[in-house]
C-alpha cells in the first residue's frame, strides 16, 4: 500500500527529473548555485555540493533526490491531494522552502484557496533577476499538476 507521501514523491520525481536534467558532475544552475545529479545542492550527509564533489551516477542521483523530497515533504507537512503536494514539492525543491513559505502561493494553499493558489505558479519564472522561459514552462507543468485533480 502506498502512502500519500509516497504518491506525492512518485508524482513529483518525473517532473523534477524532466526540468532539472542530470549531471554526474557538479555544475552551476541558472541561478548560479552549484548542483549535482538532478539539481541537488546538498549531499545526503548535509554537506553542500562544491566544485570538488565527486561525480555520481544516475541511481545515486535518484536516491539523493528521493532523500531530499522526503525531507521537504516532512517539513512542509503537506496533506492535500497527491497532485497538489507533488506540485508544491517540485516548486520547493527548485526554489527552496523559504521561497515557498514566504509566497502568496503558500498562503493561499494553506487557507484552502486552491484555484487562486494555482494562478501564482507562473509568477515564479525568475532566476538571477531575469525571467527564464524554462522556469515559466516548469511552473506551468507544476500548475497543471496542482490542478489535475479536483479535491
Amino acid at each position: 500500500m502506498t502512502t500519500p507521501t509516497a504518491n506525492a514523491i512518485e508524482l513529483a520525481t518525473p517532473l523534477i527529473v524532466k526540468w532539472e536534467g542530470f549531471s554526474a558532475k557538479p555544475y552551476y544552475c541558472s541561478a548560479g548555485v552549484l548542483t549535482i545529479g538532478f539539481g541537488s545542492t546538498f549531499l545526503a550527509d548535509g554537506t553542500r555540493v562544491s566544485a570538488s564533489t565527486p561525480a555520481i551516477g544516475k541511481e545515486e542521483a535518484l536516491g539523493l533526490l528521493q532523500f531530499h523530497l522526503e525531507a521537504v515533504y516532512a517539513k512542509l507537512q503537506l496533506r492535500t491531494t497527491s497532485e497538489r503536494d507533488a506540485a508544491l514539492l517540485s516548486f520547493a525543491y527548485n526554489l527552496g522552502l523559504g521561497a515557498l513559505r514566504s509566497s502568496t502561493l503558500w498562503r493561499l494553499h494553506r487557507t484552502g484557496n486552491y484555484e487562486p493558489a494555482a494562478q501564482e505558479f507562473p509568477k515564479w519564472k525568475f532566476a538571477g533577476g531575469r525571467p527564464l522561459r524554462g522556469l515559466l514552462l516548469r511552473r506551468i507543468d507544476e500548475q497543471q499538476l496542482y490542478t489535475s485533480q479536483a479535491a
